[in-house]
């Protein structure tokens, strides 16, 4: 199973624009001073001239610093889970597991999920306000300008577009805040499903990977 580079690149954005202003008013701060959160989202892929190629719905949690829970269920029903032990890729139609060295915080778009960002080259503050902030940033190996707008209180639209012009959309609902811990995140493997082990005895899994 080819594991799907779109999806993951959005995951580790999107979470990674959800609480970097923790110094915002309403409704930035308000989700920056809590340790988790949870909900649905719907992601949208358009083509360089505005085509809608894909639309994915599901649901996601995210724990401090880098727990992250991400399942789809259409068209496919995927789930990508991050935690301390590994990164794992769960494929209901195929019943297989993939698990790969975790995604390390030093390595990806992760190292400013929860805090302010950081003051670094691959990061460019282009607006900041207490509803919107876009920035072109480093995700993976290419630039791209990613912008996260608040829609009320609950909803958090996140874009980013490539040096191509394809865009990537994200509508992520926040249903619950601050009620999850470490062993929500634990992964079971369930019962008739095949496991594939790809992890490697010493490295973090690399950006350019994913």
């Amino acid at each position: 199973m080819t594991l799907n580079r779109l999806i993951l690149k959005f995951v580790v954005t999107s979470v990674a624009l959800i609480a970097s202003a923790a110094s915002f008013g309403t409704p930035w701060g308000a989700l920056a001073t809590d340790s988790s959160a949870h909900g649905g989202f719907t992601q949208v892929i358009f083509d360089e001239n505005g085509t809608q190629l894909t639309e994915t719905t599901g649901g996601f949690r995210v724990l401090r610093p880098n727990y992250i829970d991400w399942q789809t269920v259409r068209p496919e029903r995927q789930r990508y889970l991050v935690n301390d032990e590994a990164f794992w890729q769960q494929d209901e139609e195929l019943g297989i597991v993939i698990k790969r060295d975790t995604l390390g915080a030093a390595n990806t778009p992760l190292r400013f999920i929860w805090g302010d960002l950081p003051e670094e080259n691959d990061v460019t503050v282009i607006e900041r306000s207490d509803t919107t902030l876009s920035v072109d940033a480093v995700i993976g190996s290419e630039l791209q300008r990613v912008t996260a707008e608040w829609k009320g209180q609950d909803t958090l639209v996140i874009s980013t577009t490539d040096a191509l012009g394809q865009q990537t959309v994200v509508t992520l609902t926040i249903e619950t805040r601050g009620s999850l811990s470490p062993a929500d995140f634990d992964f079971k493997l369930p019962t008739s499903f095949e496991l594939y082990d790809e992890t490697s005895p010493q490295s973090p899994i690399d950006e350019e990977s994913i």
